[in-house]
């Protein structure tokens, strides 16, 4: 998740062309990460850092190999030579998926829901999604949703930052939020809900993909 503090130097529009066009193209062109994903904040509780770019990759090490700390972010003509981290607030997190539930089809969504849960929820079994499976099969009945998908945090830029990451994916231009409150009313769901409230609670839209476009969340 990021933020321009910076527009003095550089604008939105320039900074998040050279994102688009320049930057993703190098982390996609890596061996170890195939595919970009980047969402842009939306809805009348926008997320402070309005910029999620998600990087799925089957080995979570690549992060630390030669490979990926070669690539250089930002010092580009585009950007004024200026470094990306030298512009933005940033807050890098690196989550391993621990458990994904699919409803039929396919199909990514087009908003995502992202949710933050503090670490009084580490009582939860490791291989299950956020709020049981329950929650999640209450979800398929939701209009348009297509995945929930649970993350255990291994490092971060950000002291303090959440152990457990929530990402629901839905096709729908809006978060069916009726939907989301029934599947939260489950008694299983309020039970463990009711030992950690949720930190964050966002809505993105999807504006880029690049790359391999079957990888998931």
């Amino acid at each position: 998740m990021s933020k321009n503090e910076r527009q003095d130097l550089v604008s939105d529009d320039v900074l998040l062309a050279w994102y688009d066009n320049i930057h993703i193209p190098d982390v996609v062109a890596t061996s170890g990460i195939p595919t970009a994903l980047r969402f842009e904040a939306v809805g009348p509780d926008a997320a402070p850092l309005p910029w999620l770019v998600v990087y799925p990759t089957d080995d979570i090490n690549f992060t630390k190999s030669d490979e990926f700390n070669r690539m250089q972010p930002g010092g580009h003509p585009e950007i004024k030579g200026h470094m990306y981290p030298d512009l933005a607030k940033i807050d890098l997190r690196i989550c391993e998926r621990k458990y994904i539930h699919n409803a039929p089809g396919e199909k990514p969504g087009t908003h995502t829901l992202h949710s933050q849960l503090p670490q009084t929820l580490s009582h939860l079994r490791k291989d299950k999604i956020c709020c049981g499976i329950e929650y999640v099969e209450k979800l398929d009945k939701a209009p348009g949703f297509r995945r929930a998908t649970s993350y255990n945090l291994v490092s971060s830029l950000t002291e303090g930052a959440s152990r457990r990451l929530a990402l629901h994916e839905f096709e729908t231009a809006n978060i069916p939020w009726a939907g989301l409150a029934e599947a939260r009313a489950d008694p299983r769901s309020k039970e463990l809900l009711s030992k950690a409230a949720v930190v964050d609670e966002y809505d993105y839209q999807l504006v880029t993909e690049a790359g391999d476009k079957t990888q998931a969340l």
